[in-house]
């Protein structure tokens, strides 16, 4: 057993450094995407040689995340069922003073290396959203009139962008749930949903109203969010026996 949580530890710390090396941290797209793209084929491949049971003992783990706004909605939230989904996390919004400031921030609850996975798709995918959204303002910055029209067609982007991007990640998962295997045989995605959900269960959290998500207002400004979500990178490669199991998981 002592050898296992050994190897766990090293993977966990591997992954941790990985996903270290964000565009804040002074890594390029390209280097944060690479090195995101490598910490999945590391999660995946080492799922993949797992028993039942060492699955159902790696570590339940939850962090609280802060989000691109303090209390409103955001448009990567919409993205949240997709994460969800592809990680095979839980998630959820608590409000409550942080430095002085009354916050909304996002809570990340499953199996620690895909919490941090979650975690890590939350921040790049807002990251993605804001700057796309910005290079949308400026292609159409000598069509526009006034403020008030220009929050409009930003919002209707960043709401097509995300529900795109949440859209393509529950596709994605779909895709990969039906064939990743333990090393038993058993789908993964059983098994680890089962130690997710007793977990999450045991927490007996009671919610209140979610808030209300962001509207779209002009449908050429919310297709044209389409289209930049479909240009987001999800994709990864996976090499060795890993490849015929995982299929294109992003």
């Amino acid at each position: 057993m002592s050898d296992i949580n050994t190897d766990r530890d090293a993977i966990a710390h591997r992954i941790r450094s990985l996903l270290a090396k964000t565009v804040e941290n002074g890594a390029t797209e390209a280097e944060a995407l690479a090195a995101a793209t490598k910490a999945r084929a590391i999660m995946d491949a080492h799922r993949l040689t797992q028993s039942d049971i060492e699955v159902q003992e790696e570590p339940i783990d939850q962090e609280l995340v802060d989000r691109p706004v303090d209390q409103k909605s955001a448009a990567v939230d919409a993205c949240l069922h997709g994460i969800d989904a592809y990680c095979g996390v839980e998630t959820w919004f608590r409000s409550g003073r942080s430095n002085d400031v009354w916050k909304r921030r996002l809570v990340i609850f499953g199996l620690r290396s895909d919490v941090q996975m979650a975690k890590y798709l939350y921040q790049m995918i807002a990251s993605t959203i804001r700057l796309e959204t910005a290079k949308f303002a400026r292609d159409n910055q000598n069509v526009w009139r006034d403020a008030a029209t220009t929050r409009k067609l930003n919002q209707s982007f960043q709401v097509g962008m995300a529900r795109r991007v949440g859209q393509r990640l529950v596709e994605l998962a779909a895709s990969a749930n039906a064939t990743a295997k333990t090393s038993d045989g058993t789908a993964l995605v059983v098994v680890k949903n089962a130690v997710v959900q007793q977990a999450y269960a045991n927490l007996n959290l009671n919610f209140g109203r979610a808030p209300a998500g962001l509207r779209a207002f002009d449908h050429g400004a919310y297709h044209a969010g389409r289209a930049a979500g479909d240009r987001v990178n999800l994709s990864r490669p996976v090499s060795g026996a890993a490849q015929g199991r995982i299929g294109n998981k992003g």
